[in-house]
């Protein structure tokens, strides 16, 4: 059977999804994986045939139009049995509603559910809204995402539930000498919803307590708005750009506590790359962050919006090297030994087989 995947974004964890999932499902499927073609260089399996495509992120009007002619006479030529979107984007949506023109079998894959506060613009709520209902199948990575999605109008029968794995793509570049002591890291583009603010009163908390833990701020995205004023919360370090690949190691392996104080979340691939560096995580119990976390056995869970609380935890890893590092292992277990990857190329093998004519 060969298999088409489709990823919209050249650049951060969706097309690091793509291509970890274009490498699971090679091992028995025919793969071609469209990618933007400043990421079609990146390292991938032999058995992955990776296409550019031409288009990504804001791109003019004038030359999108060539680009997808490309993109769609590509797809053509190779023939797919099924076609994968990896990724909500408008040029997803572009290319399931031609496919759906030309009855290819198609697969979504929808990461978000409903679309976070401050990225829920009109235009980002319709295509979320269109993309999923383009596909003759769906796939989320929670169960209270699939939840939600039925409470929209899909079909139960029409989604399958397929977890974050672990990326390969940053522990290759680890380096077990840059390790510190006493460093938190808040990885990942700094968003409204991702609760930042929180995090800097737990800090602000920590310090006025007489703890002074190291605070990594890591991501790009607009940080003007948040107060980061060291007499008030203590040492902090911002790195407010793109984390290129080579350097995400770093920061994981510098740090020895992850924290997501999201206000509202589906997944996060954050969660997988801290497993995977062997890193205890303190997350909010919000969407289907705790179906991977759970509170005490790889990892601690706070109410969301309580500053309080999630200084509480991080206190009690940071003073606790026991508990720290057994959260680790076991964070580092559930994601190796349960071989999701492998899980989800069970699953999406038969969704493939169920919705292809042939």
């Amino acid at each position: 059977m060969r298999i088409a995947l489709f990823c919209p974004i050249g650049k951060g964890g969706m097309v690091h999804y793509a291509f970890q999932l274009s490498e699971s499902l090679s091992k028995e499927f025919d793969v071609s994986l469209f990618v933007p073609d400043e990421c079609s260089g990146t390292e991938s399996s032999s058995r992955v045939d990776v296409i550019g495509f031409g288009i990504s992120g804001p791109v003019s009007l004038l030359r999108s139009p060539f680009s997808l002619k490309r993109l769609i006479d590509t797809v053509e030529r190779i023939e797919p049995d099924v076609v994968h979107v990896t990724s909500s984007h408008w040029l997803s949506l572009v290319l399931c509603l031609f496919l759906r023109l030309k009855s290819y079998p198609l697969v979504v894959t929808l990461h978000d559910v409903k679309v976070h506060t401050g990225e829920n613009g009109l235009t980002n709520r319709l295509v979320n809204r269109l993309y999923a209902g383009c596909g003759d199948h769906v796939i989320v990575h929670g169960e209270k995402l699939k939840k939600e999605l039925i409470e929209r109008g899909v079909k139960g029968s029409k989604i399958s539930i397929a977890s974050l794995g672990p990326s390969s793509v940053f522990t290759k570049f680890s380096n077990p000498g840059v390790q510190e002591e006493n460093v938190i890291l808040f990885f990942g583009r700094i968003e409204k919803y991702k609760g930042l603010e929180y995090l800097l009163e737990a800090k602000r908390i920590l310090f006025e307590k007489g703890l002074n833990p190291k605070l990594v701020i890591a991501g790009r995205g607009d940080i003007s708005r948040y107060s980061l004023d060291a007499n008030s919360i203590g040492d902090v370090e911002i790195l407010n750009r793109f984390i290129e690949d080579s350097e995400v190691a770093e920061v994981f392996l510098r740090s020895q506590i992850v924290v997501l104080p999201y206000s509202e979340a589906s997944q996060s691939g954050v969660v997988p790359i801290a497993f995977s560096f062997r890193k205890a995580v303190i997350v909010t119990d919000v969407g289907s962050l705790t179906e991977i976390v759970e509170d005490g056995v790889n990892g601690l869970v706070v109410p969301p919006k309580n500053a309080s609380l999630l200084s509480k935890a991080i206190e009690r890893l940071l003073s606790d090297d026991t508990l720290r590092k057994r959260l680790g292992e076991m964070g580092y277990k559930r994601i190796t030994e349960d071989d999701l990857w492998t899980r989800n190329s069970e699953i999406l093998r038969s969704v493939y087989e169920t919705i292809s004519p042939r």
